[in-house]
């Protein structure tokens, strides 16, 4: 139990343990668990427990029932990013910059060719050669590459920030047990 405890959380957070700060020894020299608990769902110190993440998430900066989604945020935009990048390779067979397109071209050999330059291609053809050429690519390919730099200093901007940030990211973890319903024991 005290390892998943651990596991689960960061030296950071503030834990509220039932079994430990719930007097439960039942032994006369304490309250009793009804006691403690109440009669009422007011009363209980679990109720008490979630009005005070309910109320530490709303004075945070950022809206605490967004918190998964804006942590995902550098992630998806990195990855809007490189896929942006990685466009032009896959859709039209090339290295793009700002000012071309670059495309290896193939120059096949004969069959002649020496056992120290036996090298294939794809077809099964000999190579001799590959030759790069720069090919005009058009107002495209700067727009793609600008887009997939913006991405990605978003990207780090957007980590940047949520580290600076003061996300809360309070949560109340209730261990079922097999002998009665977790909302009975909570109230």
């Amino acid at each position: 139990f005290f390892e998943t405890i651990l596991r689960s959380t960061s030296g950071d957070d503030v834990l509220f343990v039932c079994a430990l700060s719930l007097y439960q020894a039942e032994d006369g020299a304490g309250p009793t668990v009804d006691q403690q608990v109440g009669s009422y769902s007011i009363e209980s110190p679990f109720r008490r427990v979630l009005e005070h993440i309910k109320g530490r998430g709303e004075r945070s900066r950022v809206t605490w029932r967004h918190h998964r989604c804006a942590m995902s945020l550098p992630s998806v935009l990195a990855a809007l990013g490189l896929s942006i990048f990685y466009m032009p390779f896959l859709l039209f067979g090339c290295v793009p910059s700002f000012t071309e397109c670059t495309r290896a071209y193939i120059i096949a050999g004969t069959d002649d060719v020496g056992p120290s330059q036996e090298r294939h291609d794809a077809m099964g053809r000999w190579i001799q050669s590959i030759e790069w050429r720069g090919e005009d690519c058009g107002p495209l390919f700067p727009l793609i590459l600008l887009s997939a730099l913006i991405c990605m200093i978003l990207s780090g901007v957007s980590a940047t920030e949520l580290k600076r940030l003061d996300i809360y990211r309070g949560r109340m973890v209730v261990v079922p047990n097999r002998e009665c319903d977790i909302y009975t024991r909570l109230w």
